[in-house]
């Protein structure tokens, strides 16, 4: 599962050399906020164009492939889609520590 969600961000393609701003990033790894409908029945093609287009993140992929191992509590990654946040941390690094705005 780890390593799909990193692959998911060799999909997204590179960033900029430059300052990256933080709702990119968080962009990348939960998309908008949001779980398409019938997201549970894409397929992988579905899902890894999905990527590509930037119109889910890497959360997304975690959350997919876990369903598709028969995983029951996916409320965890569910709320990491909607809220941002893990434990109340935030699903991005500290973008004022890392020469990101």
């Amino acid at each position: 599962m780890v390593l799909a969600h990193e692959a998911s961000h060799v999909l997204q393609g590179a960033l900029a050399d430059q300052a990256v701003p933080c709702s990119e990033i968080e962009k990348r790894e939960i998309g908008n906020h949001k779980i398409p409908d019938g997201f549970y029945g894409w397929s992988a093609d579905e899902l890894v164009q999905a990527v590509k287009d930037l119109r889910i993140g890497a959360y997304h992929v975690s959350l997919w492939m876990l369903n598709k191992m028969g995983m029951k509590n996916l409320k965890p990654f569910q709320e990491a889609i909607y809220t941002g946040k893990v434990g109340g941390q935030s699903v991005v690094i500290d973008c004022r520590f890392s020469g990101m705005r």
